[in-house]
């Protein structure tokens, strides 16, 4: 064997036997590390106005409130501290006035006249009746005795309830004045509705009463013998020029 063949092999030998100190590179790329997604934006839906379809609610107003419809067109709501108040001052309308017009129909239905007049008795010198029945001790006199007591007991009432300061107290304050526990959202979206369209019945019998002289029974049982003869494009004073001609 010559010198030459006897220094290759152990050239080689010497090359298998020392470890490798830069590995070859894969065959197989490496994956590249993914960058993790950007966390999601919150972003507020654009609500749409449920009184009116087809157009948005202001931003003010997300329809998380009970009875929140998205009707705000003058921005009233804008401020928070206005929303609350005004919040507070629809409610408090809204049961007055259900009780209000209670009171207009059930009188008359029952047929002792009709709202209008049942405070006329005792302001021209009479007794105060209710339902027919004289109240002992209630003239003319007292009337004035009246009207303080009820202004300072609504008085002290309001001021006793403004002095919470908890708002939802302040709107429902539950115990006594919830008997039947009727305390949740539907609840709450029921008595509002019913008090928006009572406070609307309120004004319209106090116009219909400006206009024709007569209670809300009387005019619905005179439109419903003459729909198209008795109704407030007729009374002469809704519309004065409709109601001439038509009187023609």
């Amino acid at each position: 064997m010559s010198a030459s063949s006897r220094g290759s092999r152990d050239e080689l030998a010497d090359d298998l036997a020392t470890p490798l100190t830069n590995p070859p590179a894969p065959s197989h790329p490496t994956q590249t590390p993914v960058a993790a997604a950007p966390a999601a934006r919150a972003v507020r839906a654009n609500v749409g106005a449920k009184w009116y379809p087809g157009t948005q609610a202001p931003a003010h107003l997300d329809g998380t409130a009970p009875g929140d419809f998205g009707f705000d067109p003058l921005g009233l709501g804008k401020d928070a501290a206005v929303m609350q108040r005004m919040k507070e001052a629809e409610l408090v309308h809204c049961r007055f006035a259900m009780l209000g017009i209670a009171g207009m129909l059930a009188v008359e239905a029952l047929g002792f006249g009709n709202w209008y007049d049942a405070p006329t008795t005792i302001a021209q010198g009479g007794p105060a009746t209710f339902f027919g029945n004289t109240l002992p001790g209630a003239d003319a006199s007292s009337l004035a005795i009246i009207v303080v007591l009820q202004v300072f007991m609504m008085g002290g009432a309001e001021m006793f309830r403004a002095t919470n300061a908890d708002a939802t107290q302040r709107m429902y304050p539950g115990g006594a004045f919830n008997p039947a526990g009727l305390g949740d959202d539907a609840s709450k979206v029921k008595e509002l509705k019913n008090g928006r369209l009572a406070m609307l019945a309120t004004v319209g019998v106090i116009g219909q009463h400006a206009a024709t002289g007569e209670g809300p029974i009387a005019a619905l049982s005179a439109h419903l013998a003459d729909p198209w003869g008795a109704n407030f494009a007729t009374n002469g004073v809704s519309f004065p020029i409709i109601g001439s001609i038509i009187g023609a």
